[in-house]
Formats: C-alpha cells, structure tokens, sequence
C-alpha cells in the first residue's frame, strides 16, 4: 500500500487576524487535526459520572481518559494517566476533592483541575481556588459551563508550557 498524500485544504479558522487570513495548511488526509484535551473524572457517583462521560465524550475536543470513585484513586489515577485536567468533586470519600487537588497540583504542576459540585458557598468556592482549581462549576450549571471551564484550564496549560 503506498504512503498515504497530504491532502491540501484552505484553513479559515477563527484563529486568524481580521480581517480572515487564507492560509494553506499540510494536513494528512484522513486523520484527526484536533487535539483532544485529556480527562480524568473524579465523582463518588457512579451514575453521574457516566452522565458527565457521556456529555464530555460528544464533544471531539475532549478524550475522557480514566475515571476515580474517590479522592485517594483520583490522585493515583493522575499521577499514572497524566491527564491535563481532571473534573473533581468536592464531597468525596477517603480524600475530599479538595485535599486531592492540592496533592495533585503538588505532584503534577502541570495539570489543572475543575471544580464541579453542588456546593454554592463562598468558604467552598474560596476553599477551591485556594487548593489550586482553575475553575468552579456548579452541577446544575455544567451544560453551560463545564466546556467553557476545560476551555479555560488549557489556556493555562499552554500559557504555561510557552514559559
């Protein structure tokens, strides 16, 4: 069989200075150019985290790569998988999620971590952002919100990999 031909394709994405700039990209036909943004989910909720799979999986940006039913598995998870963001609750047992996002941040600097709860206090929210999350997500918001978070958290990975 002989090596696959790049295909060659105008790219106007939205990236481009306005007014559009027509580039001519290289791409290899017939394989992805998208990036997917690997996930761990940690949530003691066996049900909801397959919801939370199922919504994120629709999206082509995003590749769930582990789940965690606690803290304690959330934090060996990271460290093995090495994801770039991982989905954490708050109420968890074993390790609560906030004293498993600072062992991560800790571990892994480089792996943000979303806060996703139901918890709508200021203690918890200020609690968060002390322990290291790059964002706070309400439960009942997260079809909204929650794309617009792991948004988010992979700025910062990339605003921190250009240092």
């Amino acid at each position: 069989m002989a090596p696959r031909r790049p295909a060659f394709r105008w790219d106007l994405s939205g990236d481009t200075p306005e007014p559009p700039v027509w580039r001519r990209t290289k791409k290899w036909a017939g394989t992805p150019q998208v990036k997917k943004i690997k996930v761990l989910l940690a949530d003691d909720h066996h049900r909801f985290r397959e919801i939370l799979r199922r919504l994120l999986e629709s999206s082509p940006e995003v590749e769930v790569v582990g789940e965690a039913e606690n803290g304690r598995v959330a934090v060996e998870k990271a460290n093995r998988l090495t994801p770039d963001v991982v989905i954490m609750d708050i109420a968890m047992p074993e390790i609560n999620g906030l004293a498993a996002t600072r062992m991560i941040r800790a571990d892994l600097e480089r792996v943000r971590v979303v806060m996703l709860t139901v918890h709508n206090s200021e203690e918890y929210i200020s609690a968060a952002f002390d322990s290291g999350v790059s964002a706070y997500v309400l439960k009942e918001e997260m079809n909204d919100a929650l794309l617009p978070a792991l948004a988010k958290a992979c700025r910062e990975l990339d605003a921190d990999a250009g240092k």
